[in-house]
């Protein structure tokens, strides 16, 4: 991820910041925070192009430039050259600037942003930055470490190194929580305002998995039960649990079980999106449990094209089949429940759901069509929402 120029006015000590300049910039992406003193003077002249980071938001009180706006001039042009994200400036020696600079910033997207002398010191909107910028960049790091535990082959070893860089002191009884934000950007300001309790965060390792977060607690006590570590918290989140939907692994004994119980975090979270179910377990999931980890078999893909060939394959005015083998399979193959869901007349779906199992079943009983749809149908759906 990356903090861009906007994101500074989730913090505090930017709340009375008023912004003169620049407007449309505020997308422009931040790593670094300077201060800017006398480097516009002459005798800084051969060095000014080694004292400013490109992407770095840029102080001055401007006394440098006293009573001679050519050199505030010279500066603003210097800076927009270096490839500076934003400047701020304390009102003290202008208290406005002058247009010829609110109209060159404007016309280069440069924000520029005006506070008080009361408003913050230079070294307290310096350190609240570089802390954003730490903070970011601890989020990304724990976020590629849980990427590598899932997605890769590792040893015991190697995954005990990654988990003591995310959290050394998690202990050996885990369970994973994966609650569905569905906006990246937003999972980013949680965890970047989060500050839970101590004895909380000190035993669980928090991470921003694509668009959603993923909690992993721990625990060297015998009660199994973890969920209420994330009722405590969503809390400090400020996020209510009911607003969510969240997925749960089983609770695993050792910690080096940690790729186990991410990726039963993460398939029950698909299974979740698929049934449209608010609270999910791994344990509930069924037979997804084994669909979900040779998803891209080919043999898999073979059995699910063909027995579904002939409704995938069909005129228009009949594609109304595969919608209905879907809600039939999501309704356990309840007419009922099915007829409910696709808004029709329960003998419409049975209609359906005969001409349906007369394509591409007609050999079978009852009972098997459905246990032989079941599966291709749940093949074919964790295709649509892997993909």
């Amino acid at each position: 991820m990356s903090i861009y120029v906007k994101d500074l006015f989730q913090l505090d000590i930017f709340k009375k910041f008023k912004i003169v300049a620049g407007q449309k910039g505020l997308n422009r992406r931040l790593e670094a925070a300077q201060v800017l003193d006398f480097e516009f003077v002459d005798d800084y002249k051969d060095k000014r192009a080694i004292m400013f980071d490109k992407n770095s938001f840029v102080l001055s009180s401007l006394l440098f430039a006293k009573g001679d706006e050519t050199i505030l001039m010279e500066a603003m042009k210097n800076l927009v050259d270096f490839g500076i994200s934003a400047f701020a400036y304390k009102n003290v020696i202008y208290k406005q600037l002058p247009k010829e600079i609110i109209d060159f910033a404007d016309n280069n997207n440069l924000p520029i942003l005006e506070f008080q002398d009361e408003d913050a010191y230079f070294e307290d909107i310096i350190f609240s930055i570089m802390n954003l910028l730490k903070a970011d960049s601890n989020i990304s790091l724990i976020e590629e470490k849980i990427k590598e535990i899932i997605n890769q082959e590792l040893s015991k070893e190697e995954i005990e190194s990654r988990i003591d860089a995310m959290n050394p002191n998690l202990q050996n009884k885990i369970q994973t929580f994966y609650v569905e934000i569905g906006d990246e950007k937003k999972v980013m300001n949680l965890l970047l305002s989060f500050n839970p309790p101590e004895k909380l965060e000190s035993r669980c390792i928090f991470s921003k998995y694509k668009k959603d977060i993923l909690f992993i607690f721990s625990t060297d006590k015998e009660d199994r039960n973890l969920q209420h570590k994330l009722e405590d918290t969503l809390f400090y989140l400020g996020l209510k649990k009911d607003d969510f939907k969240i997925a749960m692994s089983e609770v695993h004994e050792d910690r080096s079980k940690i790729k186990m119980a991410l990726e039963e975090a993460v398939q029950a979270a698909i299974v979740g999106k698929i049934e449209n179910k608010k609270v999910i377990k791994y344990e509930e999931i069924g037979i997804y449990q084994i669909l979900l980890p040779e998803i891209k078999s080919t043999y898999l893909q073979k059995y699910m094209k063909r027995y579904l060939n002939s409704i995938l394959n069909i005129n228009e005015g009949e594609s109304d089949l595969i919608k209905t083998a879907v809600q039939y399979v999501l309704a356990g193959g309840d007419l009922n429940a099915a007829s409910n869901r696709l808004f029709c007349h329960k003998n419409t779906v049975r209609y359906r759901v005969n001409k349906i199992h007369e394509l591409i079943d007609p050999q079978s009983n009852k009972m098997e069509f459905f246990e032989h749809l079941d599966v291709a149908i749940k093949i074919y759906l964790l295709n649509e929402y892997m993909n």
